[in-house]
């Protein structure tokens, strides 16, 4: 667990990222996407039946602010855009999420779902509603 917050604060130095502890296993990054564009990261270390899991989820939108989602084409926008991420319905919020059992992550496989999490999070925020929220 200790290594995982470690991981997240060198990242979130490394890329100049605002980095905020919220619990001891929740973590917020603010990740830049382009100059103009950003994306919240939450990053999430929790055990599952004696596994130790990394998440990391990003919002997309309030589903019931867009109520005439394709959900049929973000379905397959699992398959076109993404290799460890893939698009969620929790809690009222269309997100983008990865998950994996931590003892068989990389640090660099980390930084590759977290970077995912959030492009994919951000480049379908920006299709459904042409703006930055998240």
């Amino acid at each position: 667990m200790e290594n995982f917050k470690k991981f997240l604060q060198h990242y979130a130095k490394r890329t100049n990222s605002p980095f905020m502890e919220y619990s001891p296993t929740h973590f917020i990054i603010t990740c830049q996407i382009s100059d103009d564009r950003k994306q919240q990261v939450s990053a999430y270390f929790v055990e599952r039946d004696g596994a130790k899991i990394v998440e990391f989820i990003s919002k997309v939108v309030d589903t019931e602010q867009l109520p005439n989602i394709d959900y049929k084409k973000i379905l397959s926008y699992n398959q076109e855009w993404c290799s460890y991420s893939r698009f969620v319905l929790y809690g009222g919020m269309l997100q983008a999420a990865a998950s994996a059992h931590y003892d068989f992550l990389t640090e660099a496989q980390m930084e590759v779902m977290l970077r995912e999490v959030a492009e994919v999070a951000d480049k379908l925020e920006e299709e459904l509603t042409g703006s930055d929220f998240h």
